[in-house]
């Protein structure tokens, strides 16, 4: 079964990678470090699989303009496994509740990546990180209908990896052949099993030096392009006295840094994501007052605004809340915090800033300035009143009162998407064309029916280790 979100195709994709591609790109299997190819050794009957396939260009060779150039290999996976449902993703979109409502009853994904991203395109790759960190414990597989390792893109950390030259049918369905063990093509980067064995060695840990060259070098080898950072930045994102113990590991012979582990003093959590709006994206729509005024913060409320957010934040463990509003005191930036008011109530308080602006917040928070010079941020929002951590439901922002304002007749939604509403004009004053917000728990409903897209999802992992 084919499920189909309102979709936004990818017009890139025909010329960088089409279906009857001339590289000369043998399929194969490049890596299963998690064991589960063929895949019907880890799934009963009544087991269901996800496919999870771009939005792209049909190709007239397909012969049918209208289909969806995947649905061969939906069709090759329902062969082998009655129960597959078929979620194409956009790039607009993203991966959204309606994949992970998939993915959470899914005993299997197959994720497919058509080709790597285009300049400044969304990334596929990315995408298959935000699916894989849902699908937490099952076992995901990447169709990869392209060479993403001669483009150098980062995807070691795929646990299985299938590689096509294209998306042609016979090519899905030599990909599902793949998957299910029906043929052995050979596997990438083999290597004999006796230079896998290698005699126990130990690699002493030790507390992080003041020489940042090789972190930032192996942050960079590392991480998705995204997280990129200059070394400066990184220096001051790691610096928390107090806060913070960071430590390398070396190479024994060499000295060479090969491991770095930053760990900080926090409280658990159930995970956040990071969210940008671009403002052409917004929809249009002029907001009644519903009673609320928004106004800069002066320095009459300044600390008023330091005790709320203080309570607010012990309150609801969002750990270094109040630091970021405490360091803009004696600077000009005390302006930047948007106030939220029901007649003389201060119900909404919110952290703006932007890239040039010499705010010491932007230190703090660097995404914003690495997507771009016309990106403003928006960061740790306070609605006064209303449970902070914000749930996925039928409405946008899902509410509910405390005894803290009783008195107050606005709901969390009304307050929210008229205090996005005026950050967004605030921001676009400055110049700015774009919008992040950081570290929003939940919700996802409500940004994205404001036009916002998901940039990047966390979540905590826990493991059990030994005394």
């Amino acid at each position: 079964m084919r499920h189909s979100p309102e979709m936004q195709i990818d017009s890139h994709a025909t010329s960088r990678n089409g279906p009857n591609s001339t590289q000369s790109l043998p399929a194969m299997l490049l890596w299963d470090r998690q064991d589960c190819i063929p895949l019907r050794k880890v799934l009963l009957e009544d087991d269901m699989i996800v496919l999870l396939t771009p939005v792209v260009v049909p190709h007239s060779i397909l012969g049918d303009n209208g289909k969806d150039p995947f649905e061969p290999l939906g069709r090759a996976i329902a062969s082998r496994h009655s129960l597959v449902r078929h979620v194409p993703y956009t790039k607009r979109g993203g991966i959204t509740n309606v994949h992970f409502e998939f993915i959470k009853r899914a005993k299997a994904i197959v994720f497919v990546i058509s080709s790597p991203p285009l300049d400044d395109d969304v990334s596929q790759i990315d995408l298959a990180d935000t699916a894989r960190t849902m699908a937490d414990e099952r076992p995901q597989i990447i169709v990869a209908c392209c060479n993403l390792q001669a483009h150098d893109f980062h995807t070691d950390h795929f646990a299985t990896m299938v590689q096509i030259a294209g998306y042609s049918p016979p090519e899905l369905e030599t990909a599902a052949s793949i998957i299910f063990g029906d043929i052995r093509p050979p596997m990438g980067n083999a290597i004999p099993l006796q230079n896998l064995i290698i005699a126990p060695q130990t690699w002493p840990v030790e507390a992080c030096g003041i020489d940042m060259a090789p972190i930032h070098q192996l942050w960079t080898e590392c991480l998705p392009p995204k997280y990129h950072l200059s070394q400066h930045e990184l220096v001051i994102l790691l610096q928390r006295d107090g806060f913070s113990r960071h430590y390398v590991v070396r190479e024994p012979e060499t000295k060479q840094i090969i491991g770095f582990c930053a760990t900080y003093t926090t409280y658990p959590d159930g995970g956040a994501s990071d969210w940008l709006l671009k403002f052409d994206d917004m929809l249009a729509k002029n907001y009644s007052s519903a009673g609320l005024t928004f106004r800069r913060c002066g320095m009459a409320e300044y600390y008023q605004v330091l005790d709320i957010v203080s309570r607010d934040a012990a309150r609801k463990d969002n750990f270094g809340w109040y630091d970021q509003y405490f360091i803009l005191d004696g600077t000009p930036h005390i302006e930047d915090i948007l106030l939220g008011l029901e007649g003389d109530t201060i119900v909404a308080i919110a952290l703006t800033y932007t890239p040039k602006s010499g705010s010491p917040v932007s230190g703090d928070l660097p995404w914003a300035n690495s997507i771009g010079a016309d990106v403003g941020g928006v960061t740790c929002i306070c609605i006064i009143g209303l449970w902070l951590h914000w749930k996925t439901s039928a409405v946008p922002f899902a509410h509910a009162r405390s005894d803290d304002h009783p008195e107050m007749v606005n709901s969390r939604d009304s307050v929210m998407t008229r205090l996005l509403d005026t950050c967004v004009k605030l921001l676009a004053e400055q110049g700015m064309r774009q919008m992040f917000i950081d570290g929003a728990k939940g919700g996802d409903a409500g940004f994205q029916s404001l036009g916002f897209r998901e940039w990047a999802r966390y979540k905590d992992v826990w493991r059990k280790v030994g005394a």
